[in-house]
Parts: structure tokens; sequence; C-alpha cells
């Protein structure tokens, strides 16, 4: 983390930036690993705390338990729907949206959402080469409800050639407004 927060310090952005990280491995007992991700966590210098975000991952870590670290943590959620649909919780994501938001209230910034689509039903975790927007659509359906400003990073193979395709696809829904570049409203 210091390393990362050095290079964003170097190139000017270190208090503009957010270095983010998955809450890491279980080692075979996940309630044990929390405690230490939570002991540790503590040893980071403030500033450094400050600038760091995490993110619910694709095997161990839940969008659910993702959430409550980022809670008791003070620390913004980057969610990431594909892996959210990769590693299921219980609780349904109408109801951890809005908190998933809420963790970047402290913040000047919009919350940030990952998308991407997976590459086959086999490699359902990897990432496919552009977006399916009939993948990300239920995810899109529940973020409307709340009708909150949210940034979208896509992660896929084709990088920008999947931001313009998908642009043009969502443009092209019936009350889906195009505000420039690759802004829109809905």
């Amino acid at each position: 983390m210091t390393y990362h927060y050095k290079i964003l310090d170097a190139i000017g952005i270190a208090d503009s930036s957010y270095i983010n990280i998955h809450v890491g491995g279980a080692y075979g007992n996940k309630e044990k690993a929390i405690e230490r991700f939570h002991e540790n966590i503590k040893k980071l210098p403030t500033h450094i705390k400050k600038q760091m975000t995490l993110e619910n991952d694709d095997k161990t870590y839940t969008t659910a338990e993702t959430l409550s670290i980022c809670q008791k943590e003070n620390i913004p959620f980057v969610f990431d729907y594909h892996h959210h649909m990769a590693n299921l919780c219980e609780e349904p994501l109408e109801e951890l949206l809005p908190a998933i938001f809420e963790t970047w209230s402290h913040t000047n910034i919009s919350p940030k959402v990952h998308i991407s689509s997976p590459r086959s039903e086999k490699e359902f975790r990897a990432h496919a080469e552009y977006i399916d927007l009939e993948f990300i659509k239920p995810f899109l359906h529940i973020a409307k409800k709340h009708n909150h400003n949210f940034d979208i990073m896509i992660e896929s193979k084709q990088k920008d050639l999947a931001l313009f395709q998908l642009i043009d696809e969502l443009s092209a829904i019936r009350g889906i407004k195009r505000i420039s570049g690759a802004m829109l409203q809905w």
C-alpha cells in the first residue's frame, strides 16, 4: 500500500486517487482472516488508509462481507457486478446497493462500479472481450431504482472498443439519454 501511495504521490495525484484492493484470502478460516484484516488495516498510516477502496471478489469475500468490512473501517466500496454474480451472497443486491453507495458519502466523488461480462458459461469468472448488455441489465435496473449517480469502470479485453459499443447499445434504449461522450442519463 505504501509503495502504491508513493507512486500516486510522485505523480501528484495522491489526494485525488484511490488504491483499490480485494480483502484477500480466507486461509482456511474466513472469520479469522477478516479479524486479521481489521488488525492489519489499523497499522496503515491514516493518509494511506484514506486513499484505499475495497472491492468484492469472485471467489472468497461476497458483496455482503466486503460491505461489512467497508462499513466498519469507513472505506469506500468499489462494487464489482461480475464478481457479485460469480460469488453470490444471501442478501439481495436491491438491499445492499444503497449501503454500498453510502460508503462513498465521506468522499467528494461518485461511487465506482466495475462491470464486465463472463467469457463463457464454462469460464464464468474470466472477462469477455466486450460487455454483454443482457448480463449487466439486471444491475442497471436495480441501480436505476436508487436514483444515485455513480461511475462505471469497464473491465474487458477490448477496453475502449468495449466502452464505445456499450455506450451505443445503452443510448439506443428508450429513456436513456446520451449527455456527452460516455456520460448517460436514465
